[in-house]
């Protein structure tokens, strides 16, 4: 992809890996967060860059070949929706957030832009509403290599 850097062809290789066949029923695959969970079409997974524990991205000089290393920080959130006499919905996010975490460090593509893929943590949160929503937010250090001046190529 010309004119497309490698981390913005590292997040939409993941959305799209995520929503490929094989997931749960009815999944919808956003590449922003921005849609409210009560508005969303659920179950749902947002793929979106967070802020890193230091508040940058990390970059690490390779001197023998002018690359670079930098760690991108991504979160998969999945999302769902449930009722007081359905399932809780830590049982409707496990599955889900299994699934996400197999599909990001199996899928061949993906492999293939990074050096590395670290889970960095889960957020687990719900509220009620007029139905019970819940989110798990997976974060994960995708470590990949660019060109020192040039972060769209390898």
């Amino acid at each position: 992809m010309e004119g497309v850097s490698i981390r913005e062809r590292i997040l939409q290789r993941i959305a799209e890996a995520l929503g490929a066949s094989g997931g749960p029923p009815g999944l919808t695959v956003h590449r922003y967060p921005e849609l409210p969970l009560e508005d969303d079409s659920l179950p749902a997974l947002a793929v979106y860059p967070t802020p890193a524990t230091s508040g940058r991205e990390t970059c690490d000089r390779d001197d023998h070949d002018g690359a670079v290393r930098r760690a991108l920080p991504v979160s998969i959130e999945s999302r769902v929706v449930t009722t007081v006499a359905g399932p809780p919905v830590a049982t409707l996010l496990d599955p889900l957030t299994t699934w996400a975490i197999r599909v990001v460090t199996t899928d061949p593509v993906l492999a293939a832009l990074v050096e590395d893929v670290q889970e960095d943590g889960t957020a687990w949160e719900s509220y009620t509403g007029s139905r019970i929503y819940g989110a798990a937010r997976q974060d994960l250090v995708i470590t990949y290599i660019t060109r020192e001046n040039n972060p769209e190529e390898p």
